[in-house]
């Protein structure tokens, strides 16, 4: 029963001194180790959560014998997270669709 008491007596004196030993080193180091004070921050205000989408809409329609010609923008939608439209801008895709006006005659 002395064997056990005796190793928990050493133990808890080693636990003791190495704990003593990391607090003097950290208040040794405190002293010796320069800490920055705080700088502002450049950040601008966060953005809010927005929402992207692409849409093509006709802008204009022509008539080049035999075919109707229907010319598309693309468009970016830009969203609030409650739905609210914050701008529309066009991008520089382009498309057309092109059908027959008529029947053709056999």
């Amino acid at each position: 029963m002395n064997h056990w008491k005796d190793i928990l007596l050493r133990s808890s004196i080693v636990t003791a001194i190495a704990v003593n030993m990391m607090l003097g080193g950290m208040l040794l180091a405190r002293e010796q180790v320069y800490i920055e004070k705080a700088v502002p921050s450049f950040a601008g205000p966060a953005e809010p959560h927005l929402q992207t989408e692409y849409a093509w809409e006709l802008y204009k329609a022509s008539i080049e014998e035999p075919y109707i010609v229907e010319h598309y923008k693309e468009y970016e939608y830009t969203y609030e997270k409650n739905g609210r439209l914050i701008s529309k801008r066009p991008t520089n895709q382009h498309q057309y669709l092109r059908y027959w006006r008529d029947h053709p005659k056999n």
